[in-house]
């Protein structure tokens, strides 16, 4: 991508109706608060399932966020503090036992992750740090990345290859564990709710009598929280170990500045620590997450975008790798 605005520009078409723009003003626009456009077809892949970041209808994707902030709320983040704790330590333990010898850090962040957020949703973690190996679901969710990314410009295709049999078999088999996994803890429910975010959602859904209606949500949900919250924390985990490692002073500026730490889990002083933050957003804006950006498609009557006029319907991008390293963007 990064090749083609060096030798197309800012406004490049990459499909017969998608356009890809390398400027600034485009996420605002894509993204931003009362953006005008919407969800491409590509977050249909999924369908039946659909979920908090695949729904492309903004009224329903607003009902859903309410459930969805019960479970992020600053009360419910603090219940899942000895959880993360737990892990962390688990994390620190695993790195002593190298006594200082080299180890492979991008898998034991994926192990890390997965864990986490196997234990947070269902309850149930991987135990993947302790053994030392990758869950099946590591690389049935990395065989499905592989499927999902070339075929991203003709999402109609992922529909049709998910509807027929043995085509893409290992992704079906990542989405039959998700769906596996929620229906044991619809079926083994707590009397009252415990220190899980599927336990927030299953909750809501009781309370409405709404269980069968929103199965399909619940399993959309289910299978975004463990893929969403897993790869994402990895990948950002690696990218800062590699730029701190290559800048040893970066190591000693935070630790500086964690020495003043009274407990890893005062979120408070964490949000404070300037370098420690400048350290995960210059990672995230080096290395996102995302580096293609979502896709979006533009209202009927066409929006203009940072000075040009981009007709209805269209599919629209604003990649994150490239805008994050625009020399324009230094500071």
């Amino acid at each position: 991508m990064e090749d083609m605005r060096c030798s197309y520009g800012d406004f490049v078409r990459t499909g017969p109706n998608e356009i890809s723009i390398f400027k600034p003003e485009a996420v605002r626009a894509l993204d931003g608060v009362g953006t005008k456009c919407s969800k491409s077809a590509w977050y249909d892949i999924m369908q039946p399932r659909v979920s908090l970041a695949t729904t492309r209808d903004k009224g329903l994707h607003h009902e859903r966020r309410k459930i969805w902030e019960r479970a992020f709320s600053p009360a419910a983040l603090r219940d899942y503090e000895s959880r993360l704790n737990h892990f962390a330590i688990q994390l620190q333990q695993v790195i002593r036992q190298s006594n200082g010898s080299s180890i492979d850090v991008s898998k034991l962040f994926y192990l890390y992750s997965f864990d986490v957020m196997s234990d947070l949703a269902f309850g149930e973690p991987l135990n993947m740090l302790i053994s030392d190996e990758n869950h099946f679901v590591v690389g049935l969710l990395q065989d499905g990345m592989d499927l999902l990314g070339p075929l991203s410009p003709v999402p109609w295709l992922v529909r049709i290859g998910l509807s027929i049999p043995y085509v893409a078999s290992n992704f079906k088999t990542l989405l039959a564990w998700s769906a596996k996994k929620l229906q044991y803890r619809i079926q083994n429910a707590p009397l009252k709710r415990d220190v899980k975010v599927m336990s927030w959602l299953l909750e809501a859904s009781r309370e409405t009598g709404s269980s069968i209606k929103d199965y399909n949500w619940l399993r959309g949900d289910a299978f975004a929280l463990i893929v969403a919250g897993s790869d994402t924390v990895a990948s950002t985990l690696v990218s800062i170990f590699y730029h701190i490692t290559e800048d040893p002073t970066q190591v000693s500026k935070l630790r500086a500045e964690l020495e003043n730490l009274n407990s890893p889990l005062d979120t408070h002083a964490l949000g404070g620590m300037s370098h420690l933050n400048g350290v995960i957003n210059e990672a995230l804006r080096l290395h996102p997450a995302l580096p293609s950006g979502g896709l979006r498609q533009t209202p009927p009557g066409g929006i203009n975008i940072a000075g040009r006029f981009v007709p209805g319907n269209v599919v629209v991008s604003a990649p994150r790798y490239s805008l994050g390293r625009r020399e324009s963007h230094d500071h």
